[in-house]
């Protein structure tokens, strides 16, 4: 998996580039019910919520939001992002 340090380091087109295909892949990884480390997928929506402004800052803390609530306490939960009460 690319590091978030490594993601910080990228210029911002590219950041936000690499930080779009690791969501999707995260997407994709979750709807087949397969395991994927919450944890990380909250961080990733928090700095990508610091990187960009609008509709999709909004998105990306909800993401994070859902991904923090998913977890549950257990960071590597393998389904559920959009299960939140």
């Amino acid at each position: 998996m690319f590091t978030l340090r490594r993601l910080g380091r990228l210029g911002s087109r590219q950041r936000l580039a690499k930080a779009a295909r690791i969501l999707q892949a995260a997407e994709q990884v979750l709807h087949r019910g397969e395991a994927f480390d919450l944890r990380y997928l909250r961080e990733l929506a928090e700095m990508v919520a610091g990187w960009t402004d609008g509709p999709a800052a909004a998105a990306a803390r909800a993401l994070a939001a859902a991904a923090a609530a998913a977890a549950g306490g257990d960071e590597r939960q393998a389904a559920g992002v959009a299960r939140t009460a």
